[in-house]
């Protein structure tokens, strides 16, 4: 029990340091940069958005491959050259020249690179090697590991925009990534089939035995098509938030330090909803658990569209980013309570894929929105809408079909709205007696 108990805490601090570098916390900077670049090379607000719309279908892609890649391989290496190539395309995108081309090209390698080092891998890690408290470690490594990484690479970014300019911002932050991410994985189990043996790694299970469902039959349920709608929507809403957040700041006369203030604060509120979200899905056996949390993001969706002042636009971010936070908590334990370990990593691929679109929408609706009449005023009421017909889908989910440790809760019952018993799909048929 101490080496599992050791193991388990190897495991979870390599998890929590390798997300502060995750790609989605590298990402947060790219607000900050925003009006720098564009005033530079006289781009409109929805040039350098629609570099997020061209690359969202080579994202969703490469999202479904890397969720493959995870189950056939492991998380460790995909990690590894991922914290590598995420860095070193990012530090690429300090060579924009003004050449629309080549904002679009180094953005789509960027953000191709980028679906490596996700949570995607670091949940597969995290809900392969906790069971009883899967989701409060979900919480605490992708919640406040990615949400420490989001409030401090903000900070970190508007130290280097005010010493080295954008360029040198961009270098900086893939440096980052690889001088802490790289140790990080290397620090992670090697889960690749070849190498799982329950013998030398007492906390993991043979591969055979991991209980759920297989791609295809999750697809076909109920749950899954909720599931990924909710991602594409959310990730539309909050990404096209996150991405404009600076410039709804600097819009509202709030100078570029109290911009990045208002990042922080997103990033601070979302690592804290994330980990408290942890607690809540152990404790609170029903996904209806989603609910409140959209009815947090449009709260602050709202008072951003509001504006009126720094409190004001403060609170905004501060309850997007809560919602964000929880939301980034919810989708991954949800796949392994609806449909179990066996295809977690090409579930939740998907997940991400379908969150590549929304988050390809959402910054370049924002910015064709202000480039059409200066204001982010109905770009901000269409997210309302989205985020009410988010909760209406959440409604529609049925009860989870996996207790945390694997076992069926309730074997005679469809998956998710699908038409066969469960036991059907994730069994094979009992031998006759001898």
């Amino acid at each position: 029990m101490a080496t599992r108990h050791r193991s388990q805490t190897a495991i979870g601090a390599a998890a929590f340091i390798g997300m502060i570098v995750s790609s989605p916390a590298l990402l947060s900077v790219n607000p900050l940069l925003l009006t720098p670049t564009t005033t530079e090379f006289g781009w409109g607000r929805a040039v350098i958005s629609s570099a997020y719309l061209v690359a969202a279908p080579v994202t969703a892609l490469l999202y479904v491959l890397v969720g493959r890649l995870l189950d056939r391989f492991g998380a460790r290496r995909v990690l590894i050259p991922g914290y590598v190539l995420c860095g070193s395309a990012t530090a690429l995108l300090s060579q924009l020249d003004g050449s629309v081309a080549q904002l679009l090209l180094l953005k789509t390698l960027a953000s191709a690179c980028a679906t490596l080092p996700t949570g995607v891998a670091v949940g597969k890690v995290v809900s392969r090697h906790f069971t009883t408290n899967r989701g409060a470690m979900l919480g605490l490594c992708l919640g406040a590991g990615g949400g420490l990484g989001m409030t401090l690479m903000p900070i970190v970014g508007a130290h280097l925009l005010e010493t080295f300019g954008w360029r040198g911002t961009y270098v900086g932050i893939g440096a980052i990534a690889m001088l802490i991410g790289v140790p990080a994985a290397l620090f992670l189990p090697d889960d690749s089939p070849a190498r799982r043996d329950p013998a030398e790694d007492a906390t993991a299970m043979p591969a055979p035995a991991l209980p759920g469902l297989a791609l295809a039959p999750a697809l076909r349920t109920r749950a899954a098509w909720i599931l990924l709608v909710t991602a594409l929507l959310a990730c539309l809403v909050l990404n096209g938030t996150l991405a404009h957040l600076a410039a709804i700041m600097t819009d509202s006369r709030l100078n570029g330090q109290q911009a990045a203030l208002a990042l922080s604060i997103y990033a601070m509120a979302m690592m804290a909803a994330q980990f408290g979200i942890g607690f809540l899905l152990d404790r609170y056996n029903s996904p209806r658990i989603g609910i409140p949390v959209f009815i947090v993001v449009l709260s602050g969706v709202a008072l951003l569209h509001v504006g009126g002042g720094m409190p004001t636009l403060y609170l905004g971010a501060l309850l997007v980013g809560a919602g964000a936070g929880s939301e980034y908590g919810i989708l991954p334990y949800m796949i392994t309570r609806f449909f179990g370990l066996r295809s977690f990593g090409s579930l939740y691929g998907l997940v991400y894929a379908t969150a590549a679109i929304g988050t390809g929408i959402g910054p370049f609706a924002m910015g064709l929105a202000f480039d059409a009449a200066h204001s982010y005023a109905w770009a901000l009421t269409l997210f309302e809408v989205v985020v009410a017909t988010i909760i209406v889908l959440l409604l529609r989910l049925p009860p989870y079909v996996y207790a945390a440790d694997g076992s069926l809760m309730m074997p005679d019952r469809p998956a998710g709205g699908a038409d066969r018993p469960l036991a059907m799909a994730t069994a094979p048929p009992p031998r006759p007696a001898s």
